[in-house]
């Protein structure tokens, strides 16, 4: 699990070349909404996590992707519930997807009943006590997760809902470290 003194895999990554250009780093972690504006008053050098850039032609460049994770939904083992990568075999009783990720977006546009809340561990008790029959999520999480006691009788469904590629945004030349 990510924590205070243990940071996430990208923030070492991107730590290791800062330090190798000489950049100084320092982290903060923001709800979405205040990154956007605090880029738009440039109050802010770069963001780490970001689905938006760059552009190649009128696609994302995914070469140019800090890391690229999958979101996939998970049931209860036993499940009846089938996902083609379109459309469940079957309206599920409720969906629960991690408050604030885009993923959340995807699925209401699938005209699911989705249920936000903050946290895969909190998304996860909700589909282990039958609040939702699916929890739509980061691949990665989950199967960590998945690894605990009272989450071993989720199974993923397959294939992913969407794969999604991240970019490490710059408001400013790399040459102004």
């Amino acid at each position: 699990m990510r924590t205070k003194h243990r940071p996430t895999p990208a923030i070492q990554l991107v730590g290791l070349a800062g330090a190798q250009l000489g950049c100084k780093m320092g982290w903060q972690c923001k709800p979405i909404q205040y990154i956007i504006l605090e880029l738009e008053y440039n109050a802010i050098d770069a963001t780490l996590a970001f689905s938006v850039y760059p552009v190649k032609g009128a696609l994302l460049d995914a070469s140019l992707s800090l890391f690229s994770p999958s979101y996939d939904f998970c049931a209860k083992q036993g499940s009846t519930l089938k996902w083609d990568s379109k459309q469940f075999n079957r309206m599920p009783h409720g969906v629960g997807a991690n408050a604030g990720y885009f993923v959340a977006g995807n699925l209401s546009k699938l005209r699911l009943v989705v249920q936000q809340a903050p946290g895969e561990m909190n998304n996860l008790g909700k589909l282990v006590n039958g609040s939702v029959e699916a929890n739509g999520d980061r691949s990665s999480f989950v199967d960590r997760l998945r690894g605990l006691a009272e989450f071993r009788f989720v199974e993923k469904l397959e294939p992913s809902i969407v794969r999604k590629d991240f970019f490490w945004h710059f408001q400013m030349g790399i040459e102004q470290c």
